[in-house]
């Protein structure tokens, strides 16, 4: 089986069909607008044979936690809440 490369358009369909994940085969390649687009959306890239959507991962949970946490402090510190602060801090999260 060839390589699939999975792109912004990709995870388009997969939205627009209704699932939430997307199952990656050994040697697929995900681009980084990709990965960035599907996290942004709830979509997770996961190895094939994982397919549990509904319970996010004790670690999801405690970064989301930990997401919101650092928003409140950053807005209190600062008075306002920056553009893409969500995406800022999910990024220095990884």
């Amino acid at each position: 089986m060839g390589k699939r490369v999975v792109t912004k358009t990709t995870i388009d369909e997969i939205l627009a069909s209704g699932a939430c994940q997307v199952a990656m085969a050994p040697g697929d390649i995900v681009t980084a607008l990709a990965r960035e687009y599907a996290q942004e959306r709830g979509v997770r890239i996961v190895p094939a044979g994982a397919t549990d959507c509904a319970q996010p991962s004790a670690a999801s949970t405690s970064n989301t936690e930990d997401a919101n946490a650092i928003r409140v402090a950053l807005v209190a510190a600062l008075g306002y809440e920056p553009d893409d602060l969500a995406g800022i801090i999910e990024r220095a999260l990884k």
